[in-house]
């Protein structure tokens, strides 16, 4: 009987910026939604990722542009240009939500060798250091990498706090900053229209040769 091949999978380590999958976003020139990651890595890291998915080009970037563009220090000292390896993964097909047990998440590691997922309870800040890993598939048009997940340690992990405006906390802005307590949604509360049934997924690989 003849078996499915394992799934194969790549993982990049780099500083993390535009970390966009607790919510994803629009799509360039799309009106489709997305998840994705930017990764900032080192010439040899991109010339090496750049060979491989030669339609899915790394993004050469002055290390003297980098804070300005970023709004941190460039992560890596002593050079020209770094590199951002954007890795992403649709959300919407045709306007429909992918399943949600195909989302990428976002793991933890703790001192304890404990491994949480902070997908939904905390945001990454541009400058966090960790792994992304990626499905690699191939068809007709070339080899192509997909974002899975990301994973990072407490030293590498920065945490990304909202403000509400003039770099004040949420709620600071009436004179008395204090922790907040927030309610969980409501489907009153939040759903304006009835929601579109998502669409029959495509299967996804053996996730049991996944890196994380």
């Amino acid at each position: 009987m003849a078996t499915e091949p394992k799934a194969q999978f790549g993982v990049l380590e780099g500083t993390l910026v535009y970390v966009k999958i607790a919510q994803p976003d629009t799509a360039y020139q799309s009106e489709e939604k997305e998840w994705s990651v930017e990764v900032i890595v080192d010439e040899d890291t991109a010339e090496a990722y750049d060979e491989q998915f030669k339609k899915q080009p790394s993004k050469k970037i002055k290390a003297a542009d980098f804070e300005a563009k970023y709004k941190i220090p460039c992560p890596i000292e002593g050079v020209k240009n770094v590199y951002s390896i954007k890795l992403k993964r649709a959300a919407t097909n045709d306007g429909v939500p992918v399943d949600e047990k195909f989302a990428p998440k976002v793991f933890l590691d703790d001192e304890n060798g404990e491994r949480t997922d902070i997908t939904r309870s905390r945001l990454l800040a541009n400058g966090s250091f960790g792994k992304v890993s990626y499905y690699i598939s191939e068809n007709g048009f070339g080899r192509f990498s997909r974002l899975q997940n990301v994973l990072l340690d407490t030293k590498g992990f920065k945490e990304y706090v909202r403000t509400g405006g003039a770099g004040v906390a949420p709620g600071g802005e009436f004179g008395d900053v204090k922790p907040v307590k927030v309610e969980a949604a409501s489907e009153a509360a939040t759903s304006s229209r009835p929601v579109k049934p998502a669409k029959k997924a495509e299967p996804e690989p053996d996730m049991d040769s996944s890196p994380f």
